[in-house]
């Protein structure tokens, strides 16, 4: 699987990917994983010249795109403030 670098907007309702991904981080997620899914994540991450997180995070808004999943905007902005 390739991964491309590419400017993009997934629409998340009235949200777009650059919204999401400059709001304040202030929630934290801990995982278990297998040495070999760790190292997959470091070379995705390397590859698109992203952190960790930030490669976890487009993985994520990825899914979500592609399986309709939406962020409603009440939701996100009660989360928010």
């Amino acid at each position: 699987m390739a991964f491309v670098r590419k400017t993009q907007y997934i629409v998340l309702r009235d949200y777009t990917l650059r919204h999401v991904m400059t709001q304040a981080k202030d929630e934290t997620i801990s995982i278990r994983t297998s040495s070999e899914i760790k190292q997959l994540l470091k070379e995705a991450a390397a590859k698109e010249h992203r952190s960790q997180a930030s490669m976890i995070e487009i993985l994520i808004l990825d899914y979500a795109k592609q399986h309709g999943l939406c962020l409603e905007k009440s939701v996100a902005a009660a989360d928010h403030g």
